[in-house]
């Protein structure tokens, strides 16, 4: 059951960057959906007792082969070779697409960004009382200034010369 997690994280991650994308996503969305849908399927007849699991096998392998008998040959016809394949396909996707994935920041890169752009004065801590601390980032370009409240997170539009 650990090879169908892991392949249903995966495909979650996939599935929350892909969700980000515009028209090449709905694409890609929908492949990965359709492995989901695949993996979820298989768990679930996974627990049925009977021949159950054996006719999806072959059905996904018909399926798969795109009714064309020559490829059936070579299709998967038991779960760990449908999980193997389902596998490569994610990988493949994966791949193809880790670049884009791996540009959210993680926690640490975020606090990182955060805390250079402080020591660059591109945005300006404020300290009201004893607990409340705001940041505040004046865009010149845009003539926008922002408010972060690190108490609740709020953020909020306030006038250019509220802000320092």
């Amino acid at each position: 059951m650990t090879k169908i997690n892991e392949l249903k994280d995966k495909i979650q991650k996939l599935l929350n960057y892909s969700n980000n994308l515009s028209e090449r996503s709905k694409n890609l969305s929908r492949l990965l959906y359709q492995q989901l849908y695949e993996i979820i399927e298989l768990e679930r007849l996974e627990k049925l007792e009977g021949k159950f699991l054996a006719a999806y096998l072959l059905w996904k392998s018909i399926m798969r082969a795109n009714y064309q008998t020559e490829l059936l040959k070579i299709a998967p016809k038991d779960k760990e070779k449908l999980l193997e394949t389902i596998e490569t396909e994610i990988n493949s996707i994966e791949k193809r697409n880790q670049a884009e994935i791996s540009q959210e920041l993680t926690n640490e890169e975020l606090l990182t960004q955060l805390g250079l752009r402080i020591k660059k004065g591109e945005i300006k801590p404020e300290y009201i009382g004893d607990s409340d601390a705001n940041l505040y980032i004046s865009e010149s370009i845009s003539n926008k200034t922002m408010m972060l409240s690190l108490e609740d997170g709020e953020i909020e539009a306030i006038e250019k010369s509220h802000a320092n």
